[in-house]
């Protein structure tokens, strides 16, 4: 196993941004290591997302790198990820490092409204995580966590829907779970987002 996660005067091989490691099934693989206004895709469909307002670099991340957003409209933005409306199956996953538990921040998003797709922290009492797919007034179709939410570290956010059940993993291990009516991924154009959601402004 070779490891060039963030090593000086190496050049990663072929395979880490040409698809052929991430395959089956993946959609989209996004490390955010880079700087600049582009974020790549790692997979072979080409989802480059692209840095809005002050969206930075930290070097310090949970694996190489890692971007970083101040809580006044960053995000980065991508296409609408229409290969998975309709499925039945999605995983959402990534690092997450609060700064402060002050304000609400999202992980990912698509949908400016309900329906939508989230993975997200509530800033309200317990202070937890949220994954949901559909409407966040529906029961089962938005899961909220149990209160492990930290500041300061590095933690491992899965949501997983699987038609109506919704799970929720952090740091490995099952947070909660649920069983919703939204079986399928509703379809919707709008612009999926690393960072925000469109609903909200102060939501990143």
């Amino acid at each position: 196993v070779w490891a060039y996660w963030g090593m000086p005067g190496q050049t990663a091989p072929a395979y880490t941004t040409n698809g052929t490691v991430w395959a089956n099934g993946f959609q989209a693989v996004w490390h955010l290591d880079e700087g600049g206004v582009t974020r790549a895709d790692a997979t072979a469909k080409g989802g480059t997302g692209t840095t809005v307002g002050d969206t930075g670099r930290d070097s310090a991340g949970a694996v190489a790198g890692a971007s970083t957003f101040d809580g006044s409209g960053d995000h980065i933005a991508d296409g609408s990820l229409s290969a998975i409306d309709g499925s039945a199956q999605l995983t959402v996953s990534g690092w997450m490092k609060l700064g402060t538990d002050t304000d609400d921040n999202c992980l990912f998003s698509r949908g400016a409204a309900n329906p939508a797709i989230l993975l997200w922290y509530d800033v309200s009492p317990p202070k937890y995580y949220v994954f949901h797919v559909g409407s966040t007034g529906t029961p089962g179709d938005r899961i909220n966590g149990s209160g492990v939410a930290k500041t300061g570290v590095w933690q491992h956010v899965v949501g997983v829907m699987d038609g109506t059940s919704r799970r929720l993993y952090v740091d490995g291990v099952l947070n909660t779970s649920g069983t919703g009516s939204t079986a399928t991924i509703p379809a919707d154009a709008s612009s999926l987002r690393i960072g925000s959601w469109a609903n909200s402004p102060g939501f990143d």
